[in-house]
């Protein structure tokens, strides 16, 4: 499959028979080229096999010299703290893991939201994060800039402004060495420094330099498509969009990848509800129930609360979902002042209509929520007494 971006950027993709990916690779311009067989006059294409990458090399990588007695780096080993990186270390070779060289991730409490990096030396790097929760700038002890991004609308990275990294094994930047391709030819580009300087996106993600997308939990999503690049685990009864991410990435976030089978679940109530209406008086306390009846001005929050709660019943019997059982609203139907469910990692969501969720961002939730919406009261539903 081929794609051609609004920038330009021609890029080929492949797929299996069950729609996950296999690759995906950009085209080279011919300015590319050109400075390509100018620099690299010694590589050579892989004849026999197209779809092989060759190269050669007069001498070792930068980086690596003679001399280096230790392993090369080849990968990075990540220890995780629950759901989130805490460290990241150069994985050398021979399978060894240089922690001493270990770079380590800060958090808010129960959260996704980064608050600093912790470079090998102990110096920190400061995140400053937008309105939900994205890295957007890191500043050094000092209080000057050592990084900003720009995002797209679905998180691609747009424009990075860094000062340029060291290019050595211990560094954040060198631990990947990166083949850029082109047809049967490839060969070992510059690190990017800048763009992986913090590879923390969207609440969740962590960019692959390896592969280009953002590591999301249980698939990947890529921000050039605007969505996961695999079908959800949950297949159809995730809803029918399998490989979809929010419906709004300027509001709402999905750090475990989870939304959609919530919002299907969601989904899945209202429409029991909407052909048996007399469900929700086992939902809810006689008073509340009673709104509903008479459609008291209190009808459209005692319809949320039946929404809910059948949401809750339907996540319970999955067995898959054991993430979703602490509903946050109390048995006897009084509010409580945070979102509906919680998930991994710190992650909520908050159920609400469309016309309610402005209301809603107001509230102190922090920026871990997700909101997953459902239609208002039907002026046609009876309930009865």
């Amino acid at each position: 499959m081929r794609c051609e971006t609004p920038e330009g950027a021609v890029w080929h993709y492949r797929y299996d028979a069950f729609g996950r990916r296999l690759s995906k690779v950009r085209q080279f311009t011919d300015t590319e080229r050109a400075w390509v067989s100018r620099r690299y006059p010694e590589l050579v294409p892989a004849a026999l096999r197209p779809e092989t990458v060759l190269w050669t090399w007069p001498e070792p990588p930068r980086g690596h010299a003679l001399h280096d007695p230790r392993p090369p780096v080849v990968g990075v080993q990540f220890l995780w703290d629950g759901d989130v990186v805490a460290e990241e270390a150069p994985l050398r070779l021979g399978g060894g893991v240089d922690w001493a060289a270990a770079t380590r991730w800060h958090y808010e409490p129960e959260s996704f939201v980064p608050v600093a990096k912790q470079e090998a030396d102990g110096s920190l790097r400061y995140i400053v994060t937008d309105h939900l929760g994205t890295p957007r700038e890191m500043f050094d002890e000092a209080g000057g800039l050592r990084w900003a991004v720009s995002l797209t609308t679905w998180g691609c990275v747009r424009r990075v402004v860094a000062p340029p990294a060291p290019d050595n094994d211990a560094g954040r930047v060198a631990l990947y060495p990166r083949a850029r391709v082109d047809g049967s030819v490839a060969l070992k580009a510059e690190p990017d420094a800048g763009a992986y300087a913090c590879p923390i996106r969207f609440q969740g993600q962590w960019a692959d330099e390896e592969n280009g997308a953002n590591y999301n939990w249980y698939r990947y999503y890529d921000p050039i498509l605007g969505q996961y690049v695999s079908p959800d685990p949950f297949k159809l009864s995730g809803g029918d969009r399998l490989l979809g991410y929010v419906q709004n990435p300027n509001l709402w976030i999905d750090p475990i990848g989870w939304s959609q089978r919530l919002q299907a679940a969601v989904n899945q109530a209202v429409r029991e509800i909407g052909a048996n209406p007399s469900l929700a008086k086992d939902l809810m306390t006689p008073a509340s129930y009673r709104h509903l009846v008479v459609r008291s001005r209190l009808a459209q929050a005692s319809y949320g609360k039946a929404i809910e709660r059948r949401t809750a019943q339907i996540l319970e019997k999955d067995p898959t979902l054991e993430w979703a059982g602490k509903y946050l609203k109390g048995p006897d139907g009084k509010f409580v002042g945070g979102p509906d469910f919680s998930g991994s990692g710190g992650a909520t969501y908050d159920i609400t209509t469309g016309a309610g969720v402005p209301s809603h961002l107001v509230r102190p939730y922090g920026q871990t929520t997700g909101y997953i919406t459902y239609p208002s009261l039907p002026e046609n539903l009876v309930f009865p007494p």
